[in-house]
């Protein structure tokens, strides 16, 4: 502990000179203050943009994938143009990786040593971000983002992105990301086998509880697959470890009750299982609607309808199933086609093009909504700035140039004209006008890393990981790239899937937010989140198969409530509560 308070004092006392730039070098100076902790950053507008006219230098620790053969930013070709177009060096002093990184990155913090000049992405909570704001190790920096076009740009095209980033004191402490992808904000997609919607259904999809039972039944009993069998499979899906959205119910139960909850999945969900409803939060698996949802699904179940493999199997099983020949399976779900894409990926006509998006049902009462998941903007928290950097103002205006459109391309894609370039025609993956396009690489090296030694380029690696980097990767940006053929594009048909679920999306207030919870709440949370959740998820596929009787569901909401459900709600609420106050700060 006395080395973290000694670090704040060295902050407070360090960032109140602020003479000279970060690192050596800089030409730049600036007169600014800050008091660890708080919002007082009285910084002056200064004249720095890019490129710098002589080179300066920030120190960097950045938590990412990147290892082995997949090279590092060192040899890389982002990291080389900043400093020969851009004049700025980035000197990696840290470059981890996984939980051993993490375990490193904690020690760092902890050691009383310098810190690196800026952060690229930590993979803190929101929590943890917090406590070392409070303890004087990062800086805030909302006055420095004042004088950053691309960030305020960021916040007026995503307007849930201020107050996903911004602490409940008000403070800012990371640039954060805008990594909006469309598609992804309705990955709990279902696929149909439309061969068999025209000659069960007359080419008529389902779009009720109802009519979904009674293709499902058509299914098992008329033989579609021609082979004298009753060997189809009506409904299948796989909630093990590996599949994107493959859990079955989260389709099911939005006909019922709004749920973003997925049982299994590569993707963390944020606020699962809980609802806002005129800002008071409120959780979703207690209530008869939740319990009508697995009535009807212990009803596909019992009848055959719904695969009695899906809760076992794992993605391997479920693929082998449904691109089996005969065809056997009419309907899976997922965030990716259930089927063989081969052919997709090279942009051809396939097989592919007998699976469609099966439209959110509607319940009995009405209900019909598509899980929705609103991007995070904080995701692994991206850009701070430590007390130990001497000229903020030039880390976050780095960050700034970063998240432009043009870095963005350059970031994620390698030198423009050899990997990406700018279009003046052509149409976009949202059917408007193209604004630019991806160039495939002529040549690849191992583990697919483009090889541009033809061009001249001769990197390791021509891209930084995007899970370390700030973007500007809106929707409109996003979407403004190139398509050849909207009817054999993988994006252009993935965004035609978001599209056709947005339509159904529920109102974004109703969403709890990703909310930052001081460090003992988060780390109730986090044991809310296994035993309530654990259970909540463990007794939903029992009453699905039988093994619970729903009969007992009252038992169910009891036990629910003897795990201190009101506990958990209270925190949720109290979080929420200051989101809501910081929104109007």
């Amino acid at each position: 502990m006395k080395k973290f308070i000694s670090k704040a004092i060295i902050c407070a006392t360090v960032t109140a000179l602020l003479l000279t730039g970060c690192g050596s070098g800089t030409n730049t100076e600036s007169t600014a203050s800050s008091s660890a902790g708080n919002s007082s950053v009285q910084a002056q507008k200064s004249d720095i943009s890019f490129p710098l006219k002589e080179k300066a230098t920030l120190t960097a620790f950045v938590m990412t994938p990147y290892s082995g053969e997949n090279g590092d930013y060192t040899n890389n070709y982002v990291t080389n143009y900043l400093e020969e177009k851009q004049n700025i060096k980035i000197d990696f002093k840290y470059s981890v990786t996984g939980d051993d990184g993490k375990t490193k990155l904690n020690l760092l913090m902890a050691s009383g040593e310098k810190l690196p000049d800026i952060f690229l992405s930590t993979k803190w909570s929101k929590a943890e971000t917090m406590l070392y704001g409070k303890q004087g190790l990062i800086i805030p920096l909302n006055d420095y983002l004042k004088d950053a076009p691309n960030w305020n740009e960021l916040n007026r095209v995503s307007p849930l992105r201020l107050g996903d980033i911004t602490m409940p004191d008000g403070n800012i402490y990371c640039y954060g990301d805008d990594n909006e992808c469309f598609h992804c904000m309705f990955q709990s997609r279902m696929w149909i086998y439309k061969p068999w919607v025209d000659k069960l259904m007359g080419g008529k999809m389902p779009s009720t509880t109802d009519e979904l039972y009674t293709f499902l039944k058509a299914v098992k009993e008329k033989d579609p697959n021609g082979n004298g069998k009753a060997d189809e499979i009506p409904f299948t899906g796989n909630i093990a470890a590996g599949g994107w959205a493959t859990d079955p119910t989260t389709f099911i139960t939005n006909a019922f009750i709004q749920n973003n909850n997925i049982l299994s999945n590569t993707n963390p969900v944020v606020g699962a299982g809980f609802v806002v409803n005129n800002g008071k939060v409120e959780y979703q698996f207690t209530k008869d609607e939740y319990k009508d949802a697995l009535v009807y699904l212990n009803k596909l179940y019992k009848e055959g309808l719904l695969d009695s493999q899906t809760f076992t199997q794992n993605a391997d099983q479920q693929k082998a199933t449904v691109q089996g020949t005969p065809q056997l399976a009419a309907m899976a779900p997922g965030g990716w086609w259930p089927c063989n894409t081969d052919e997709l990926l090279k942009e051809q006509e396939g097989s592919y093009q007998d699976w469609v998006v099966l439209e959110p049902i509607k319940g009995p009462n009405g209900v019909q909504l598509s899980a929705y998941y609103p991007t995070n903007y904080f995701q692994s928290n991206y850009g701070l700035v430590s007390a130990d950097c001497k000229n903020p103002e030039l880390a976050v205006k780095f960050f700034d140039l970063l998240a432009s459109q043009e870095m963005t391309l350059i970031t994620q894609n390698g030198p423009q004209g050899i990997a990406w370039d700018y279009v003046t025609e052509g149409t976009s993956i949202a059917g408007g006008e193209a604004k630019w396009k991806k160039i495939p690489a002529k040549k690849l090296r191992s583990s697919q890393i483009p090889d541009y030694s033809d061009e001249g380029l001769d990197f390791v690696k021509y891209v930084w990981d995007p899970d370390a980097v700030m973007t500007h990767n809106t929707n409109e940006f996003r979407l403004s790239q190139y398509c050849a053929n909207p009817e054999t594009s993988v994006e252009a048909l993935l965004y035609q899937c978001g599209k056709a679920y947005s339509k159904y999306k529920p109102d974004d207030a109703t969403m709890l937010p990703n909310l930052a919870y001081s460090e003992e709440d988060a780390k109730k949370i986090a044991d809310y989140t296994v035993s309530i959740g654990k259970f909540v998820n463990q007794a939903t596929v029992q009453f699905i198969t039988g093994d619970l009787d729903i009969n007992t569901w009252q038992n169910y909401v009891d036990k629910i409530n003897s795990m201190d459900l009101k506990g958990y709600l209270a925190i949720q609420q109290n979080a929420y509560d200051q989101y809501a106050k910081s929104l109007n700060k």
